[in-house]
């Protein structure tokens, strides 16, 4: 029989979409809080606005373990910039 693993132990690349008041310093948290979780970012996107205002950060991690995101994800939620949850999308590991 087939036994199904748990998703926390899923190691695969993740698309992460966080809003952010745009202030100094909050890209530098979020990316210490993945790094404390041991998540290299591939690829990050930030629209420039105004200071202040309300921004959407993208970014994309190398390959990780889903336990170790959901971790990360949930410390930067409770940052007092974070004015919308992340959300991720997993995303195919190609050979």
């Amino acid at each position: 029989t087939l036994s199904v693993a748990p998703m926390d132990e899923l190691s695969t690349r993740y698309y992460i979409r966080i809003g952010v008041i745009d202030q100094p310093g909050v890209i530098a948290r979020i990316t210490a809080i993945l790094g404390q979780e041991r998540i290299s970012v591939e690829s990050f996107l930030q629209h420039a606005y105004r200071p202040g205002e309300t921004v959407q950060i993208v970014l994309t991690t190398h390959q990780t373990q889903e336990a170790a995101l959901r971790r990360a994800l949930q410390t930067i939620a409770a940052l007092d910039t974070v004015v919308e949850s992340p959300t991720f999308i997993r995303m195919e590991l190609h050979a």
